[in-house]
């Protein structure tokens, strides 16, 4: 029973963590105007479910991280409110390229980046010839991603003194769910080779 005990946690811990990470649930928005790669304003169409600031977005390959969300009446530069000021820094977060991008396109909170980064690619992907052929590897590269993240507790809200509690409870936890598992399926191999 220690065993299903350890795989409970491990996964209910996982799933809050990641809830956790994306700080707003999954929302999802339009851009409301065409904005170019040096654009501090992101106009958006609802700001429904984001957060007030300091939270990563995603449009189309780009991640942007944005310091507030603008409501009022001249509080977005040039464009028209809602918007989220990124700052000076906010375009081309973590590595990724600022880029221009056109009126429509779709912006996500950072959980349903997660839900991407766990399928391996964007679901749109999927209606083009390439996504439907490269769909198996895709996955499967994105599915070991998602496990070495929740195996390592790898959660942005975990670092700094979070270290801590990663080494004193969650990485032991992890150990205790992987032999859970291998012990699971070697009694099931077991049972399976009896009959």
């Amino acid at each position: 029973m220690l065993w299903y005990g350890a795989i409970f946690l491990f996964v209910v811990g996982n799933m809050l963590s990641f809830m956790m990470d994306g700080n707003s649930g999954i929302a999802a928005t339009n851009l409301s105007e065409d904005i170019t790669s040096a654009e501090q304003y992101i106009p958006l169409t609802s700001t429904t479910g984001f957060m007030d600031q300091d939270v990563r977005i995603f449009i189309d390959d780009e991640q942007i991280s944005y310091t507030s969300l603008n409501t009022a009446p001249a509080s977005c530069g040039a464009k028209t409110p809602p918007c989220m000021d990124t700052g000076l820094a906010g375009r081309g977060y973590n590595g990724t390229s600022a880029v221009a991008h056109t009126t429509g396109a779709k912006v996500y909170s950072e959980s349903l980046g997660t839900l991407n980064d766990l399928l391996g690619f964007r679901i749109g992907e999927l209606t083009t010839v390439w996504g439907k052929l490269s769909f198996p590897v895709t996955a499967a590269l994105g599915f070991g991603n998602f496990v070495s993240k929740a195996l390592m507790w790898d959660h942005a809200f975990l670092e700094g003194n979070g270290m801590y509690l990663k080494v004193i409870f969650l990485y032991p936890l992890s150990g205790m769910m992987v032999l859970g598992l291998a012990r699971i399926f070697s009694n099931a191999i077991g049972f399976l080779l009896r009959s």
